[in-house]
């Protein structure tokens, strides 16, 4: 009976995955991801983790592309405008992706 049941463990598993586990995670963040993962992924933890991986860390090409635009945009509106743009202060990720946070006066 067990061998039937380590065969159907076998075929289901990926032989690549791997359990991940998490402490001290905020509970309004636990309460997104599960919402996340249920309503796209029918409650798959892992695939929706994966997603969110892919889209912000691997590839995340087309959010600092959209991020660029507006920039630019910003920067013109403030120059058609005669307004002094925002100062920002930068603070660089482990990824050294930029992340750029308005300077509050």
């Amino acid at each position: 009976m067990s061998e039937e049941i380590n065969n159907v463990k076998e075929k289901i598993i990926h032989p690549k995955a791997q359990k991940f586990g998490m402490e001290r995670v905020p509970r309004d963040s636990v309460q997104a991801f599960k919402q996340f993962a249920n309503d796209e992924f029918v409650g798959d933890y892992g695939m929706a983790f994966k997603k969110l991986v892919d889209t912000m860390l691997v590839e995340p090409q087309p959010y600092q592309q959209i991020y660029s635009i507006l920039e630019d945009h910003e920067k013109r509106l403030a120059k058609a405008e005669k307004i002094e743009p925002k100062k920002f202060k930068v603070r660089k990720t482990i990824s050294g992706r930029e992340i750029k946070i308005p300077i509050q006066e």
